[in-house]
């Protein structure tokens, strides 16, 4: 039994919540009810160690659920969608949605490597920043690129889109900062059912960067 109490007089509204698993569970089949015995989604995270709900949580109240390992789910409608293509993955929820670079059947060109976003889902449906958008990158070679995914159900969706480099010496001016050497770029980007923002998480050890156009979708007035 997995159980949510609100103790401060705040109410929240509608989100992922997850809950650290005693054990973790061998196969992906939960069955997941609520208080009143009505079938939710549930989604199993991090290897079974743990399982995302969506739910709310009114001031002083507080919400219970049960779950029944082993027991395929129903299937579920309005969650996260995947779509893949042999250039891309499509992510979207509805109300927003991110396009990542798929898995390059060779390492690009340093000239051409794609960055992690190709793609951003406005409020309206519309898509913008739709590129190519391409990654500048202070480094000799690209040794290798990755696109994988951590986890990816109807209710939260991380991929990770990784690059593996050989760098050149790193100065700054006329300071040594690092030597000559194997270096990497890591972006993380979250989904989550029900909400209407992207959670980036970046990790490097190289200057870079890459540009988003969003000028057509945002009609811009002031700088």
């Amino acid at each position: 039994v997995l159980e949510l109490v609100e103790r401060f007089g705040v109410s929240h509204p509608t989100q992922i919540v997850d809950f650290d698993l005693p054990a973790p569970l061998a196969g992906p089949d939960v069955r997941v009810l609520d208080g009143e015995g009505q079938e939710v989604c549930g989604q199993l995270l991090d290897g079974g160690r743990r399982i995302a709900l969506m739910t709310d949580l009114p001031a002083g109240q507080s919400r219970s659920w049960t779950m029944y390992a082993g027991q395929r789910p129903a299937a579920f409608e309005g969650g996260i969608a995947v779509t893949e293509t042999p250039e891309q993955y499509e992510i979207a929820n509805g109300l927003v949605g991110v396009r990542v670079p798929g898995p390059p059947t060779a390492p690009p060109a340093l000239d051409a490597l794609p960055a992690p976003v190709q793609g951003v889902c406005m409020r309206d449906g519309t898509w913008a920043a739709t590129g190519p958008n391409r990654l500048a990158a202070e480094a000799s070679t690209l040794v290798a690129m990755t696109t994988r995914f951590l986890e990816r159900g109807p209710l939260r969706v991380v991929v990770e889109v990784a690059y593996a480099f050989e760098r050149p010496e790193y100065r700054y001016g006329q300071t040594h900062v690092a030597d000559a050497g194997p270096g990497y770029y890591r972006s993380t980007l979250t989904v989550e059912a029900g909400q209407p923002v992207i959670l980036f998480e970046e990790d490097t050890d190289r200057d870079l960067s890459y540009s988003m156009d969003f000028h057509a979708a945002v009609h811009p007035t002031h700088a």
